[in-house]
């Protein structure tokens, strides 16, 4: 009898000893499906940043080579970076007017500085104006009016400031991506109210980034 109750106690615990392995197996399959999820995610964000960081310095990239374009007077070169469908539209305040504000394909734009032609490109801040001008005159008061190339300040797809023409970019381009060069000011005894930026603004078109938009922004009353 004794010997019966020997052999079922070590039956027993021996079938415990299997029910508690295969307990921890399962807590262990858990912990593991857990990890790797967790792995998975960071795998993804990590890859997420990478490609962000890639497309940011593929913009500042082409934004660099725009400017030193602007500095040289280099027009033709210039406009090899305009959007081959879309053209560039130019605005001359933070708030773009996109009924006013001028929009240009690359080879109408060539045509006005060849041809000497003077465009409206929208209206005078605070006096309402039309605005006429030539498209150097335009550019060397509204686009590379100062050397942007030396901002303290550059923001990749952020407004650093605004006037009181709030800005309207992201809400016309919300598949853009845009950078922006600005200086706090020039004169201390103006107390930052010569403010100026610049926002390049770009598109993805045949997996290359083309400008669609140049708006410039400054104090206004």
């Amino acid at each position: 009898m004794k010997r019966y109750l020997v052999i079922f106690g070590i039956f027993i615990l021996f079938a415990s000893c299997n029910n508690n392995s295969s307990k921890n197996e399962e807590k262990l399959d858990t912990i593991s499906l857990a990890n790797s999820a967790k792995d998975k995610d960071k795998q993804q964000e990590n890859t997420i940043s990478v490609s962000g960081n890639i497309q940011q310095d593929s913009v500042f990239k082409i934004s660099t080579q725009i400017l030193s374009y602007l500095k040289q007077q280099n027009y033709e070169a210039f406009s090899l970076s305009f959007h081959p469908q879309k053209g560039v539209l130019f605005s001359p305040y933070g708030f773009i007017d996109i009924k006013k504000s001028k929009r240009l394909l690359a080879k109408d734009f060539l045509e006005s500085i060849l041809k000497n032609w003077t465009l409206t490109w929208g209206v005078y801040d605070g006096s309402g104006e039309i605005m006429q001008l030539k498209v150097i005159p335009y550019l060397n008061k509204f686009v590379y009016n100062v050397a942007f190339e030396k901002a303290p300040q550059k923001a990749f797809n952020k407004i650093i400031k605004q006037g009181n023409t709030k800005s309207n970019l992201k809400e016309l381009f919300p598949e853009a991506v845009f950078v922006e060069y600005h200086f706090d000011g020039f004169d201390k005894a103006l107390n930052g109210m010569d403010w100026q930026s610049l926002r390049l603004v770009f598109e993805k078109f045949q997996d290359q980034y083309y400008l669609v938009a140049i708006v410039h922004d400054q104090w206004t009353a």
